[in-house]
């Protein structure tokens, strides 16, 4: 809520409405910086908010040697834990051979989420955005640098608003472009937000928010024989048998070992300086 100063550039800001989401991770280590004494190794442990207010999250993966799966999964935590409907996009289709095997390797994770083929430079499919551009809504593109996100936006705003460049001769990857967060309004009322590339993506929530990105997994360990069961070899363990009859993979189960030892982690380590903290 603002007042704007008539005949003025400037305007009073009376009050800041609360948030109804936010996307949000780790705050991410800078290489190189030094860090006062009490500070916890490695950075500073707390969120770093990217953008609120958010009605759908567009998680771009660029199909020019860009494929992660992993990636993917970890981007998917930090959607669900945000509050925000997940959509992946296949950008770069018409440099792809193999558009199904990336899809059905999606789908094995996500199910749930819809999932798009497009080629930004070519105007492949890219009429799927609109019915997530309506008047009032808003987008985040997120993805890794070089996946196509500034080329998306040019071609839902019209112009080249966003700047692109080549891709590397070196190693066959878009280059880094966006540099920083950017609020666009298109024609149609809706809204997006276009973000830079990410080099370094770490998790932030509760280890609660992995039911929702790896759902298959906590749904296998209801029918698990002891609850407090690891998912290795104790008996009975219905994870180890799905994967047994092959309809788990042993990457997706390490994926999700991997990722719940990371929050735990972080939030010990949360705990631990809000303790400090309050001896103060």
């Amino acid at each position: 809520m603002y007042e704007r100063k008539e005949n003025d550039n400037q305007a009073l800001i009376h009050a800041i409405l609360p948030r109804e989401n936010a996307y949000v991770r780790k705050l991410p280590i800078s290489g190189g910086r030094k860090f006062k004494k009490g500070m916890i190794e490695g950075g500073k442990t707390e969120e770093q908010v990217i953008a609120s207010n958010i009605n759908t999250a567009f998680i771009v993966i660029g199909l020019d040697n860009n494929f992660e799966i992993r990636r993917v999964e970890r981007f998917m935590t930090l959607v669900y834990n945000s509050g925000i409907e997940p959509v992946i996009i296949l950008n770069k289709v018409d440099l792809c051979f193999k558009v199904e095997e990336y899809i059905n390797q999606i789908k094995e994770v996500a199910d749930k989420v819809p999932v798009y083929s497009v080629s930004a430079g070519k105007n492949v499919n890219m009429d799927v955005f609109f019915k997530y551009l309506t008047c009032g809504k808003t987008v985040i593109f997120l993805g890794s640098s070089g996946v196509g996100k500034s080329t998306i936006t040019n071609f839902l705003v019209g112009d080249r608003k966003q700047k692109t460049q080549s891709i590397s001769t070196s190693t066959g990857k878009g280059k880094h472009t966006t540099t920083n967060s950017e609020l666009i309004f298109l024609q149609t009322g809706g809204i997006i937000i276009d973000t830079p590339g990410v080099r370094e993506l770490q998790l932030w929530g509760d280890e609660e928010v992995l039911d929702q990105s790896f759902e298959e997994i906590k749904q296998l360990s209801y029918d698990c024989k002891f609850n407090n069961c690891q998912h290795q070899e104790e008996p009975g363990c219905a994870i180890q048998k799905a994967i047994n009859d092959q309809r788990l993979s042993q990457s997706r189960l390490n994926s999700f070992k991997k990722q719940l030892a990371e929050l735990q982690k972080l939030n010990t380590r949360i705990r631990d300086f809000k303790k400090k903290s309050n001896k103060k």
